[in-house]
């Protein structure tokens, strides 16, 4: 249908007029109804387009538990695909309108994984099969390639609580919508996965996450009433902040708050014209797993670099492996420092793994190396490999930008896990002062 979208707003037109007074659509009668109907409608979308729609509108957001995805983002997460919608929603809201955003998900709780797997395997197979039969791409038949292409959540409480803290549209949402849909499960433990979320889920998240005004550039021209929106903060996520790390962190609200932000703007931009969302994914989990595969930071973006790109996502992975060393490192050229040069493991990729992942990301992930590891020897010489293979001046900045974030956010989530093990107490987070806060308001 050429004129989907014309149609649309016409009909919609002609629906809001009919509801705002008493008029007659087609002969028929419409009953007037108290209260501003704008803040009673809500609009479903897949698109950016329909999510301006909506906002223009005033109207609520509704994101569905999945969605189609085209042809070259058939592993990308749901967040990559709905957060875009969100953002096109915010930018269209009128001054002074709150924001309604509600996201479904499917959510099935089991006390073990297998019995979870089991109830699964029936429901998402119908599922794929009937999805397929309507024309869209569900790659992989196997269990756990159906629970990523249907974005399912499933598992022990941890294992929900995890996937669905990692789920950044969730974070935006002004409330989420759960069902067990399309998981096929018995009714009594339909009831057993809704127990288990309220007594187990839900608390969990509620330890990972804060809540807060959301990092958006339009923000204050929005506001929002208290406790209404529930963001993620991703250092909380990774440290399991508990009650004294978290007063820790309120002593340096506006870096807690930048850090947040810094990590929204580089991993869910306006745009990713000049980087892809996948090599913005593939090149963090490089650049932090050169610290460790266990480190908890390399963890988290290794499991959203295998979401986005499964199989570059695998060889990234040998890749850092095999390019992890100490340092820093690198020779000095300023007079007098020469002294203190030292040497150490250089990386560039092999034949093998840039025609695996592409010469351009190949290219990227040894001037990641090198940023991290001997950043003093840094020259134009390397800025010019990178535009050789495809790089513009942007997607350096860019590039140069997300290494440098993620060695910060490595560095504090590192610290924080070290004084949590030390076992810090409220007595030690006591000692904060209204100077610790205006001292840091001033140099930000």
């Amino acid at each position: 249908m050429r004129d989907k979208g014309p149609t649309y707003d016409r009909k919609l037109g002609v629906l809001l007029d009919a509801l705002q007074a008493a008029t007659s659509v087609r002969g028929t009668r419409c009953i007037r109804t108290r209260g501003r109907w704008p803040q009673r409608i809500w609009q479903a979308t897949f698109s950016a387009p329909g999510g301006h729609r909506a906002g223009v509108h005033g109207h609520g957001l509704l994101l569905s538990r999945t969605q189609p995805r085209p042809g070259e983002r058939l592993h990308a997460p749901l967040s990559a695909l709905q957060d875009p919608i969100i953002d096109a929603y915010l930018d269209a809201l009128p001054a002074g309108a709150t924001p309604r955003i509600t996201a479904s998900r499917t959510v099935f709780v089991a006390d073990d994984r297998a019995e979870a797997l089991r109830f699964a395997e029936v429901g998402l197979r119908r599922a794929a099969e009937g999805f397929r039969r309507q024309g869209q791409t569900i790659p992989g038949d196997g269990i756990d390639d159906l629970i990523a292409a249907l974005d399912t959540h499933l598992g022990t409480p941890e294992e929900v609580a995890a996937s669905l803290a990692a789920d950044t549209t969730l974070h935006r949402a002004t409330e989420v919508a759960f069902q067990v849909h399309s998981v096929d499960a018995p009714h009594a433990h339909v009831l057993r996965s809704i127990e288990l979320f309220a007594t187990e889920v839900a608390p969990a998240l509620a330890t990972r996450s804060r809540r807060r005004i959301r990092d958006h550039p339009h923000a204050r021209e929005h506001p929002h009433r208290e406790g209404e929106r529930m963001t993620a903060d991703i250092v909380d996520q990774l440290t399991g902040v508990t009650r004294e790390l978290d007063a820790l962190r309120r002593r340096r609200p506006v870096t807690r708050e930048q850090l947040q932000a810094s990590f929204d703007a580089l991993f869910h931009p306006v745009s990713a014209e000049h980087v892809s969302l996948a090599e913005r994914a593939l090149i963090a989990a490089f650049a932090t797993a050169l610290a460790g595969a266990d480190d908890p930071t390399a963890a988290f973006y290794a499991r959203r670099a295998r979401e986005i790109d499964p199989e570059r996502a695998a060889i990234v992975a040998r890749e850092a492996g095999a390019a992890a060393t100490t340092g820093p490192f690198g020779a000095y050229t300023e007079r007098g420092l020469e002294a203190e040069s030292t040497d150490g493991t250089r990386y560039l990729p092999d034949e093998a793994a840039s025609a695996a992942v592409g010469e351009r990301l190949a290219t990227a992930l040894a001037h990641t190396h090198l940023l991290v590891f001997r950043p003093r020897e840094a020259s134009g010489a390397d800025l010019g490999r990178l535009h050789d293979a495809g790089w513009s001046t942007d997607g350096i900045v860019t590039l140069s930008q997300l290494v440098s974030f993620l060695a910060f956010q490595q560095w504090v989530v590192t610290g924080l896990r070290v004084l949590q093990e030390a076992g810090l107490t409220a007595a030690d987070t006591a000692t904060a002062t209204a100077t610790d806060t205006d001292t840091e308001e001033e140099a930000a």
